[in-house]
């Protein structure tokens, strides 16, 4: 039975059962890529486990562990956006094989990958502005260190941007 998309806007409660009945009709469309995921994120782990030694904590960015660690964790982004593909082609009621789905999400890693990136600038951007004020009204004198006062007066800007943010994006 195919996924009936919504025909007019739905509240939260209705996108939510959607989304969980989507999951349920689903399921058995992408629980092997789902084993495979789990798997292979939790490799790591089970070798600290069966080990007792962590081979990834403590090395040098470049160091063979380090870079196993990071294979280990694109192999496992493959997977999961094989599975979001596999989730869109059963919104479609398109059927492609396993590995269709496997090298579509090879081609999109690039992708994912500049998205982070950009994701990770943007809050590094607002990290970085958000102390500068801080560093800003310190110096001019008008924070107090024995309060949380002066954290709240800084950050509450910053919280009621995002909230207005959340609200636009999700509840829009």
């Amino acid at each position: 039975m195919a996924y009936v998309h919504a025909t007019q806007p739905r509240g939260i409660k209705q996108l939510v059962f959607s989304s969980l009945t989507l999951y349920r009709k689903a399921f058995f469309h992408v629980i092997l890529l789902a084993m495979i995921v789990a798997i292979t994120a939790n490799v790591p782990r089970v070798l600290i486990y069966a080990f007792g030694h962590s081979f990834f904590a403590g090395t040098t960015p470049f160091s063979p562990g380090r870079l196993w660690f990071i294979v280990l964790d694109l192999i496992g982004l493959t997977f999961f956006s094989a599975i979001i593909w596999r989730l869109h082609c059963y919104i479609k009621v398109s059927h492609e094989a396993y590995k269709d789905d496997i090298i579509k999400g090879l081609r999109k890693i690039p992708r994912i990958f500049v998205a982070v990136v950009l994701q990770m600038i943007i809050l590094w951007s607002l990290l970085f502005i958000m102390y500068s004020f801080y560093a800003y009204l310190q110096s001019q004198g008008l924070l107090w260190q024995t309060s949380i006062l002066p954290i709240l007066l800084v950050a509450t800007p910053f919280l009621i941007t995002l909230g207005i943010f959340i609200r636009n994006r999700f509840y829009a």
